[in-house]
């Protein structure tokens, strides 16, 4: 008895360490995560306004960046079907961002190479890129199908998802990579001129995907490319911001790399032939349009690939000075206005 003694309270000793230890783990790893702190004020666009003053005249300060939000490890992807893992990356996901500001208003504009961006984490990014001025952010995504799942819609599962694809652990590094890509945009704003161009996309570029069963929806898709490019007084392009409507899917369902798809292709073009930083805002692609894949062309990356170089072309056509219109700021202001609505939905699947 005498011997056992001290050998049981050693051993309840021990085994009360390990329980405070693992229950130390559980709190710190399996519990709500912690709200990141609010950044500060000079961590936002706020003070940086308030730094720049007005503009030179006939100009508007803009300025732009992009940061990397690839995924480092495997990741559930979105679009087509659930349960679809990422077994590698192709090429890079950025958020990309353009500020402008007339020296009363700030306007951003953050793109996200993803399928989208659900509300609460919109309204979280803009807190944390403004705190004075959240109607001037807007959160965008290309609507890529080969890109995290960031909605919850294709995690495990076979036909349909029997659980949330989101990594919440991803999600706030996007966030936190759209808020610091704001602020280097803001941060770099030069003083800038505006090129205005309108133009038409090859109308076998994309596909309404009803056209067949309804002849008549085939010509039910919008051609337009409109394109905005901001450039400083040397010429040296800053942003260039480009509207089309099409789903970005040239890779299909059986891709599992991680990849922006064409406008990753198109953006990189655009940054090689003109500057700066340029983005893909997605237009009315509905339900819907979708790269058009050639009977004896291009699949796959090679079909991104052909998509993104002829858009790329075609904005640069539109950007001829015979084509294009200059814009500069003669007393004229931004405005912002934002007004949220709520939808209700009666489907309960």
């Amino acid at each position: 008895m005498s011997r056992a003694g001290p050998a049981r309270r050693s051993w309840l000793a021990a085994l009360v360490a390990l329980s405070a230890l693992a229950l130390a783990t559980c709190a710190t790893r399996g519990g709500a995560p912690l709200e990141p702190p609010q950044p500060p004020e000079l961590a936002r666009i706020d003070a940086i306004h308030d730094s720049l003053g007005a503009p030179p005249p006939g100009t508007v300060w803009a300025g732009a960046a992009k940061v990397d939000i690839t995924p480092e490890g495997p990741a559930y992807l979105a679009g087509f079907s659930p349960g679809r893992r990422s077994t590698g990356v192709h090429d890079p996901l950025y958020a990309r961002c353009t500020f402008v500001d007339d020296g009363v208003t700030p306007l951003v504009l953050v793109v996200l190479d993803l399928v989208g961006f659900l509300h609460h984490d919109v309204v979280a990014t803009r807190e944390r890129i403004t705190a004075r001025f959240p109607a001037s952010v807007i959160v965008a995504s290309t609507h890529v199908h080969a890109a995290p799942d960031t909605l919850g819609l294709w995690g495990p599962g076979w036909l349909v998802p029997v659980g949330s694809g989101i990594d919440p652990a991803y999600v706030e590094r996007v966030r936190r990579g759209a808020a610091e890509c704001a602020v280097t945009a803001a941060r770099t704003a030069r003083p800038a001129v505006a090129e205005l161009a309108r133009t038409q996309a090859p109308a076998e570029l994309s596909i309404n995907v009803h056209e067949e069963e309804r002849p008549a929806t085939a010509t039910l898709k919008d051609d337009e490319v409109t394109v905005l490019r901001w450039r400083d007084a040397s010429g040296a392009g800053i942003a260039t911001i480009v509207s089309w409507a099409c789903h970005p899917e040239a890779l299909g369902r059986d891709n599992t790399l991680v990849t922006a798809d064409y406008p990753g292709v198109l953006n990189r073009e655009l940054e090689a032939r003109f500057g700066g930083t340029a983005m893909l805002v997605n237009g009315a692609l509905g339900g819907l349009v979708t790269v058009r894949a050639p009977k004896d062309g291009p699949e796959g990356f090679a079909l991104a690939e052909h998509v993104g170089v002829t858009l790329a072309d075609v904005v640069a056509g539109a950007l001829r000075p015979a084509d294009a219109t200059t814009w500069a700021r003669s007393g004229e202001r931004f405005a912002a206005v934002s007004h949220e609505s709520r939808v209700p939905f009666d489907n309960g699947w």
